[in-house]
């Protein structure tokens, strides 16, 4: 069956192979995209962005910036079921799959579950139907079906919390296995294609299995299908491009020059203590427990200089409880702001950000201005947004950190903030609605 591509902005990063392009479904928004070429979290089909049209059927996930699989300690988890593939897959049998997805933070039994299967009819657990890839102990294998039953090869260890692009190829009996653009382990076997019919399940449980067969728990953000074996070079480009979308974390710690060059003063903290000023040039959404305070919407996002990032009416006092406000602590105690500086809006590879420098010291025990000098900044994008905090130089006295919606600390962060040190990075994450903060210590963005 001849394939039918639908070209715009989302492939001129090269466009792989098009014509061999079976189906190619994401929840990030391209630049242009056709209308019914993504999934932002509304209904149960998970649209084509080719015009093949293989849509696909969402059942019992859930949206928050990518597709959710509630699997964690659930019978009943949600999966998808793609349209049947079988006419794409004719005579020489070659195929590549491309998934990025991200474990949950939940680990049930040592494994996260099934990401990928194959089934012969449109429903799970009935005709033929196997694990395709699998991610048990948090090592992911993949296994195809040959006469031998199922052969399986690891790909890589994928921790929690993290994303990650898997992809597989299969020509002339080898299968090939890519974590995160690198070719990984081969295998080579004589696979028995699907037939009569070929339908791809993302997240359903499996009884035919290489390893537990459990429903997957995650979220997954794009899934490509080919019906070429894609070369080397061809999934490092994917990977590549992609990468922007879903993988702006990078692990371990960043410094920074503290440079303030074409960053304006933020008047109304400078030299105080106890006060608290709007930052504007926020011209991008950001929202915080479901309330958007960018684009100065609801008053707006704030610096206090007892060291809170605070959301709406700008509060100044030393310490915080649970309902002082709505904010994140940064190391809160009675601090002086010397000078904060902040950036314009700016934007690079589908994110929106703002840049700020913050100047203080403990009104007290820092005797030194500038005691305490960290770089702040907020990230909003396709699938999340994120707080990034860079420490050129921490304050004597480590204070509180928390987040706190208004009425409970959320407790985010953990034991290594009792004492911050010059060179610590780390990133806060929610989902597009400020809720799920997560906190990735010792990491940083990658933009």
């Amino acid at each position: 069956m001849p394939l039918l591509f639908q070209r715009d902005s989302l492939y001129n990063y090269g466009g792989i192979a098009p014509n061999y392009l079976v189906s190619y479904q994401t929840t990030y928004r391209p630049a242009y995209y056709v209308s019914t070429g993504a999934y932002f979290g509304t209904g149960s089909t998970w649209f084509d962005l080719t015009l093949n049209k293989n849509n696909s059927t969402l059942f019992n996930t859930s949206y928050s910036g990518a597709i959710s699989f509630n699997g964690i300690g659930s019978s009943t988890g949600g999966y998808i079921v793609s349209s049947n593939l079988v006419n794409y897959f004719t005579g020489s049998f070659e195929e590549t799959q491309e998934i990025w997805f991200r474990n949950s933070f939940y680990s049930q039994s040592g494994t996260n579950g099934v990401v990928i299967s194959h089934l012969g009819t449109s429903t799970p657990n009935s005709g033929y139907h196997f694990t395709n890839f699998e991610i048990y102990g948090q090592t992911g294998y993949v296994g195809l079906y040959a006469s031998t039953g199922i052969q399986s090869t690891p790909v890589d260890t994928y921790t929690n919390g993290n994303w990650n692009c898997m992809a597989w190829t299969y020509s002339n009996n080898l299968l090939s296995v890519y974590s995160n653009g690198v070719k990984k382990n081969t295998m080579t076997f004589s696979r028995i294609p699907p037939s009569p019919e070929y339908y791809i399940s993302l997240g359903t449980s499996d009884t035919t299995f290489m390893y537990s067969g459990g429903y997957y728990r995650g979220q997954i953000g794009s899934f490509k299908v080919y019906n070429r074996a894609l070369i080397d070079r061809e999934l490092l480009q994917h990977y590549n491009y992609e990468r922007q979308f879903f993988s702006l974390l990078t692990q371990g710690n960043a410094t920074t020059t503290m440079t303030i060059t074409g960053l304006t003063s933020l008047p109304g903290v400078a030299g105080q203590d106890d006060a608290g000023a709007t930052i504007p040039g926020i011209n991008f959404d950001f929202f915080f427990f479901g309330i958007n305070y960018g684009n100065g919407a609801n008053s707006g996002i704030y610096w206090s200089s007892n060291q809170v990032l605070g959301f709406g009416a700008p509060v100044g006092t030393i310490t915080w409880t649970a309902t002082t406000g709505i904010g994140i602590l940064l190391g809160n105690t009675d601090r002086r702001t010397n000078t904060f500086y902040y950036s314009t809006t700016q934007s690079a590879s589908g994110y929106s950000y703002l840049n700020c420098l913050l100047f203080g010291q403990n009104i007290y025990n820092d005797g030194t201005p500038n005691a305490v000098q960290f770089q702040l900044r907020f990230f909003r994008g396709p699938i999340a947004q994120y707080v990034e905090v860079r420490c050129k130089q921490a304050p004597s006295t480590p204070g509180s950190y928390n987040i706190t919606n208004g009425s409970a600390f959320q407790n985010t962060f953990v034991s290594p903030f009792t004492n911050m040190v010059n060179n610590q990075s780390f990133v806060l994450e929610s989902d597009l609605n400020g809720n799920n903060w997560k906190l990735y210590n010792n990491y940083y963005i990658n933009l």
